[in-house]
């Protein structure tokens, strides 16, 4: 695992928010970003993909992010190790790429995170994978693309696998 570039923590010293840079850093906020969801599934992958081949004719900055819901992880020290570890294949994608990267590791519900994120580091764009479920399952289980895209203040692409 890198060394985080930053930490954030809250206010009672849990730590919410890592930030990794690939090396050398992707440039400032120069030209258009765009965020995307990955938490290690194949589908986050799929879309990962898309948004490189994308990206690399649009001069596009790209910028991962994985969120840690608070449930799964209360003592909030192990939160850039585990986050990592969902980023590592899409890092890896990135950098077999030749792309500059960040990626953040945020605690915090995962649609609301997500279009903070997006927000905070001025996003034109939101990419995010959909796993496919049902409209039942969706209202059963939730479904985080779902989320974004309704309460997103960007644009919203949600990329799907091809029926194989």
């Amino acid at each position: 695992m890198k060394t985080p570039v930053a930490l954030e923590q809250d206010d009672i010293g849990r730590t919410v928010k890592a930030v990794f840079e690939s090396s050398p850093a992707p440039a400032g906020n120069e030209g258009e970003q765009w965020l995307v969801a990955v938490d290690g599934s194949r589908q986050s992958l799929h879309a990962l993909d898309t948004a490189v081949r994308l990206a690399s004719s649009a001069r596009v900055a790209l910028t991962l992010i994985t969120v840690v819901p608070w449930e799964s992880l209360e003592a909030s020290s192990d939160l850039p190790a585990q986050g990592y570890a969902h980023l590592s294949e899409g890092i890896a994608r990135l950098e077999a790429a030749g792309l500059p990267w960040r990626a953040l590791v945020v605690m915090g519900e995962p649609a609301a995170a997500i279009n903070a994120q997006a927000a905070a580091i001025g996003a034109s764009a939101i990419v995010i994978g959909s796993h496919g479920r049902g409209a039942v399952q969706a209202m059963v289980m939730g479904s985080v693309a779902l989320e974004v895209l309704h309460s997103a203040k960007v644009s919203v692409w949600v990329v799907r696998e091809s029926a194989a």
